[in-house]
């Protein structure tokens, strides 16, 4: 069994080598998750849900090979080694993961006989492979000193040997597939992370100070959520009276308009989530009359979500006039989450849900939100929406755009300067030569299907 295991990851490094040696990310990433996955469920240590997400990360890598497909791609690799059991939190598994990866195969290789690999011992095999080898030379460069023809016709470096990136890199991956290979005992971290409760528990406790102080907190609490919404609701009053007339005040442009939205909405939703998780953090939960408290903390987060919903529609109201960008695009992922992060408050207050039931299950919606962006095409998304539909074409920001978007900017190269024609016949040029020189193991379905239409 231990020569099966030996071998399997030595394959498996092997095979990983062969995929990423002296080439760029695309197919091959899709390809090194399956074979990771693979070797979880030959070790029976596959965690599902993160196993998925994982293989649909390497999907998107060979999509297009964004910069957010690989941070994904990573951070469900250190995720799926982190994560030997589903209670474990994802906020925990990522870094647990890391270390793993880090520390497993030294711990492996430093233990010798008394690791999952018995019988196995790198100070004996090093003892038993490196004399011979140096001999071996040793006798080589007496031949090839004694014989001028010896050394020319049997030189080394006729040898196409790998350079030295070659043995880093696999021995790098072999090294990895222990934290993958073998089970490892739980943690402080992960402990700690199994011992937090989800709901609130009432701590009964005497207290020192003041004992009408729970009392004192409650209405303190309920005039500062008070003054609070009514302060949001006249802002809203005045704001939704511009929304109407369709403009913003005078001296004030879209952007200004836009970004200040942007600003107030950042501020006001993370002091609004702090303060509410700060009332609600302990048994004020649990006080008898703390129903109209609830009422107004309920008021806030529904205003907080119309502030969403307004701010949507000012950067909507932008980008029909000014293009999208992928600045733009981050305004609508980050509405969405700060649209997560309310709805959660709201099921906190409501439940009695703990702060790290919270902070998991909104990384947790953070990272399938994220998937599901990198899912998509932005670039040909961005290039179609502001050739096709925008007031204004910024076509120097076209230019700036991965080549995938090359073929939709040939359609609409009437709308460019001479200059940047120039430009765009060097981006075709430059995606004709890729598409056809690049490595298969490289290969991404965008570049591959903007080559095929140009």
């Amino acid at each position: 069994m231990k020569n099966k295991a030996i071998s399997l990851q030595a394959t498996a490094a092997l095979t990983g080598t062969w995929l990423l040696y002296q080439t760029s990310w695309g197919l091959n990433a899709f390809l090194l998750a399956l074979m990771v996955l693979g070797l979880l469920v030959w070790t029976k240590r596959l965690a599902p849900i993160p196993a998925v997400l994982f293989g649909i990360s390497g999907l998107f890598v060979a999509l297009s090979a964004s910069m957010l497909s690989l941070v994904l791609f990573w951070l469900l690799l250190f995720l799926l080694i982190g994560n030997r059991q589903s209670s474990v939190s994802w906020l925990i598994a990522i870094p647990e993961g890391i270390c793993r990866l880090v520390s497993s195969g030294w711990k492996v290789l430093r233990s010798g006989n008394q690791t999952a690999l018995p019988g196995f011992s790198l100070s004996k095999s090093l003892l038993f492979t490196l004399p011979p080898l140096g001999i071996t030379l040793i006798f080589y460069a007496l031949y090839a000193n004694a014989s001028p023809a010896f050394a020319s016709k049997a030189s080394l470096a006729q040898l196409n040997l790998p350079d030295i990136t070659w043995f880093l890199l696999f021995f790098g991956l072999l090294y990895g597939s222990y934290a993958l290979a073998y089970a490892h005992p739980a943690t402080r971290l992960e402990a700690w992370d199994a011992r937090q409760p989800d709901v609130l528990i009432r701590r009964r406790r005497k207290i020192m100070l003041n004992p009408f102080w729970l009392k004192y907190e409650y209405k303190t609490a309920l005039l500062v959520l008070g003054l609070l919404n009514a302060l949001l609701l006249l802002f809203h009053g005045i704001d939704m009276t511009t929304l109407m007339e369709g403009k913003p005040g005078d001296g004030i442009t879209y952007a200004e308009w836009v970004h200040q939205g942007v600003g107030t909405l950042i501020v006001s939703i993370m002091m609004a989530v702090a303060l509410l998780i700060y009332v609600f953090r302990g048994n004020l939960n649990f006080f008898k009359q703390n129903k109209p408290l609830l009422q107004l903390a309920k008021a806030w987060i529904i205003q907080n979500l119309l502030l969403v919903l307004t701010t949507t529609l000012k950067n909507s109201w932008y980008i029909a006039s000014y293009g999208l960008t992928y600045k733009r695009i981050g305004v609508w992922v980050y509405l969405v989450l700060v649209l997560i992060g309310l709805i959660s408050t709201w099921i906190k207050i409501s439940e009695k849900q703990t702060l790290w039931w919270m902070i998991k299950g909104n990384f947790r919606a953070t990272l399938v939100v994220l998937l599901l962006v990198a899912a998509l095409p932005w670039a040909r998304i961005i290039s179609w929406y502001n050739l096709e539909k925008a007031a204004v074409h910024d076509t120097a920001y076209l230019l700036e755009l991965p080549l995938h978007n090359t073929d939709q900017l040939m359609q609409y190269k009437f709308a460019f300067r001479p200059e940047q024609q120039r430009r765009l016949h060097n981006r075709q040029s430059s995606l004709i030569h890729l598409t056809k020189t690049e490595n298969w193991k490289s290969w991404t379905l965008l570049n591959h299907y903007a080559a095929q239409n140009l």
